[in-house]
């Protein structure tokens, strides 16, 4: 039985845009689902569950979460903060071995309201700043 990995073995690492992005309304992003997901620090781990995967948002908790520019209680629109420091990021992949990168796009930052007929350069610069880098 061989033991350990081939020496060519690829380690790598991956986010989701929705839980690492930040950046919540910088370089024109629109309004995604993520940003709007309230988070009580009070709450169990059965409140959150329930509040997140059970009840759907209220139109009152809805509108509330448009105007509120507050992340404290909206977690997702910082995340780990990529947005601004993917670069320190990448980099303590690549110290740490990782060969591979996966990560999604937030087509929020690309297409803000959903339906724009060319994409945000804000974003698509972002994005190809990102690939570059790594």
């Amino acid at each position: 039985m061989k033991m350990g990995f081939d020496k060519n073995f690829l380690w790598g690492g991956a986010i989701a845009c929705s839980q690492a992005d930040g950046g919540f309304r910088e370089g024109n992003k629109g309004i995604t689902t993520q940003d709007l997901r309230y988070l009580n620090p009070s709450w169990n781990h059965e409140q959150v569950e329930e509040k997140h995967h059970g009840s759907p948002f209220s139109r009152e908790e809805f509108e509330q979460a448009l105007k509120d520019m507050d992340v404290i209680y909206y977690p997702n629109r910082r995340g780990i903060d990529f947005y601004h420091r993917y670069k320190e990021d990448i980099a303590l992949f690549a110290e740490m071995g990782m060969k591979i990168f996966r990560t999604s796009i937030c087509w929020a930052r690309i297409f803000p309201n959903g339906d724009d007929e060319t994409p945000n350069q804000e974003g698509v610069k972002y994005y190809k700043d990102m690939i570059a880098f790594y």
